[in-house]
C-alpha cells in the first residue's frame, strides 16, 4: 500500500522522499506561484484517496521540521479539513502553531529530551524556537555527527535556521 500512495504522490510532485512506510516528503518548492498551497495539499490528499481509498493528512512548511508540525496540527484541529501549510509570508500562523504545540511533539524531541526542556521552562515548540542557541548548544550534545530527526531539531533550533527568522544564508526555502 505503502509503494502506491507514494507512486500516487509522484505523479504530482517532482521529488519524493519516503521517510518511513507511511510517511513522505514532497518537494514542492514553487507551486505556490501556480496555486495556493493548501489548494495543492487538497489535491494531494483527493489524488491518493481516489486512487488507493486511503485518507491522508498533508503538511508543509520551509522545513521538514515544520512540514511535521503542520501535520501533527492539521491531524489535532479538524477545522484544517487535513491541510495545513505553514509558510514564510504568515509568520503569524507559524507563532501561533508553535505556542500550542507541546515540545515533546516536535519531531526528533523524545521523551527524555522533553523532560528536560520541561525543567529550564521549554515546554512549547515556541519556547523552544526562541531559546538561545548557545543555551540549547551547552545543555543538548546532539549534533555531533548523528542523522534522522534529532540533527533536524538541531539545525532548526540551533543553527540560527529558527522558523521566525530567515534562513543564515538567506536562501529561497524550499517546501516540504
Amino acid at each position: 500500500m505503502s509503494n502506491r500512495v507514494m507512486s500516487h504522490l509522484e505523479e504530482l510532485a517532482p521529488r519524493v522522499e519516503q521517510y518511513s512506510i507511511d510517511e513522505m516528503f514532497l518537494d514542492v518548492s514553487g507551486i505556490d506561484s501556480c496555486i495556493d498551497f493548501e489548494d495543492f495539499g487538497r489535491q494531494l490528499r483527493e489524488h491518493v484517496r481516489n486512487g488507493t481509498g486511503l485518507t491522508i493528512g498533508v503538511g508543509m512548511g520551509p522545513t521538514k521540521t515544520l512540514a511535521k508540525s503542520a501535520q501533527w496540527a492539521s491531524k489535532e484541529w479538524p477545522q484544517f479539513g487535513g491541510v495545513l501549510a505553514l509558510t514564510t509570508g504568515n509568520p503569524r500562523r507559524t507563532e501561533k502553531l508553535l505556542s500550542l504545540q507541546p515540545v515533546e511533539e516536535i519531531w526528533g524531541v523524545g521523551r527524555r529530551i522533553s523532560r528536560k526542556l520541561s525543567t529550564m521552562g521549554i515546554t512549547t515548540a515556541l519556547q523552544l524556537a526562541r531559546a538561545n542557541p548557545a543555551f540549547i548548544r551547552k545543555n543538548f550534545k546532539c549534533c555531533a555527527g548523528e542523522n534522522g530527526p534529532r540533527t533536524q531539531w538541531c539545525k532548526l533550533y540551533i543553527t540560527g535556521r529558527s522558523p521566525l527568522t530567515k534562513t543564515a544564508d538567506n536562501l529561497q526555502p524550499e517546501f516540504w
